[in-house]
C-alpha cells in the first residue's frame, strides 16, 4: 500500500500533547516527515527536552499510524526527538574585570561589612565598583 504524506498527518491530528490541549500536527510538532515504501520516519520537536509526554507521544504516534494509515507500516524506531537549539550562553557581566566574593559557612561574622568596606575604599581610589549581598546556599 502507498500513502501520502497527508494521509499520514490526518492520522497524526488524533495525537494530542496532554498539557497542551491540542494535536501535535496544530501545535507544529511533526517535522522531516518522510515515507519511502512502508517505511514511515519523522521528527517530534518538543518545546523543551525533558518533556514528561515525549515517550508516551511517541508511542501514540506508532499507533496511530499502525491504526489509521497501514498496519504493517515500519515505524518503530524510525521517529526522532528534537528540541530547538538553545542559544549560545551569554558572557556572564560583560565588560567586568575583577569580581571579588567575601564568603564564609556561618552568619553573623560581618561579611556584609567587609563587602562594604572593600567597596567604599575602591570607590575612593577612583575605581567604578557594584556589590550584590546576597545569602546564596
Amino acid at each position: 500500500m502507498i500513502y501520502t504524506h497527508q494521509q499520514v498527518l490526518h492520522a497524526l491530528e488524533k495525537v494530542v500533547h496532554p498539557e497542551k490541549k491540542k494535536n501535535i500536527v496544530s501545535l507544529g510538532m511533526v517535522e522531516d516527515l518522510t515515507i519511502s515504501g512502508k517505511d514511515i520516519r519523522l521528527s517530534l520537536l518538543f518545546s523543551r527536552p525533558n518533556d514528561p509526554f515525549i515517550s508516551s507521544i511517541k508511542k501514540a504516534c506508532v499507533k496511530t499510524i499502525l491504526a489509521h494509515v497501514d498496519s504493517k507500516a515500519n515505524i518503530k524506531g524510525n521517529i526522532t526527538i528534537k528540541s530547538p537549539q538553545a542559544d549560545p550562553p551569554k558572557e556572564i557581566l560583560s565588560g567586568v574585570k575583577n569580581i571579588i566574593a567575601i564568603a564564609s559557612g556561618k552568619g553573623g561574622v560581618g561579611k556584609s561589612t567587609i563587602a562594604v568596606n572593600i567597596a567604599v575604599s575602591m570607590a575612593k581610589k577612583g575605581m567604578r565598583v557594584g556589590l550584590v549581598d546576597a545569602d546564596i546556599f
